[in-house]
């Protein structure tokens, strides 16, 4: 059977099994760091490094649906703290650019773990929660040092996949797996 979008339903025989091929996977994943992938230009901005990217993956995705040619990565990824700990897994179909918006991005919807880092440290500085509309928190007072740091201590790993039914299913299992801190499935 296939959903409204003519992809096929998987079973959950499929999924299980694709799962334990994902775990075997995961213990041997490269980690790269930001600087890996992306360059400073000499107008002090950042640009993906499709050269570098290419040496480890194969693009299986495009920027635009227009783009003739494959300059993506359709996928899960998972970051690494200064310890070496997962604690975060994120799927994207554009994982590059969706990586770029987690070190890079200055609204809140750019980069929801900075929020959910700086509102955690808001909360417990302050010792209340914060009650207001997420476009309103002061995400500029904490954003620079949080990405800082993650440009120079964190490290990402990337497993390419296309299937948006295991990308999902991946998605809940390794946050569970890998018992990383900073997901969270609450709706919007």
């Amino acid at each position: 059977m296939e959903n409204f979008y003519d992809e096929e339903i998987p079973n959950v025989d499929f999924l299980e099994n694709k799962t334990k091929d994902l775990l075997k996977k995961v213990e041997g994943l490269m980690k790269f760091k930001f600087e890996d992938f992306y360059t400073l230009t000499k107008i002090n901005e950042y640009s993906k490094n499709s050269q570098a990217i290419q040496q480890y993956f194969e693009f299986n995705n495009s920027t635009k649906k227009s783009d003739k040619n494959l300059n993506e990565i359709k996928g899960i990824y998972i970051f690494y703290d200064e310890t070496d700990t997962p604690i975060y897994i994120g799927i994207s179909r554009k994982i590059f650019s969706r990586l770029r918006n987690h070190f890079l991005g200055k609204s809140h919807n750019e980069t929801t773990l900075v929020y959910l880092m700086s509102r955690d440290k808001y909360e417990t500085k302050n010792n209340k929660l914060y009650s207001g509309e997420r476009k309103d928190f002061p995400l500029d007072k904490y954003r620079p040092e949080y990405q800082e740091n993650m440009k120079k201590n964190w490290k990402f790993s990337i497993i390419p996949e296309t299937d948006n039914y295991l990308l999902a299913y991946w998605e809940v299992y390794l946050a569970c797996h890998l018992q990383t801190k900073w997901n969270t499935f609450e709706t919007h």
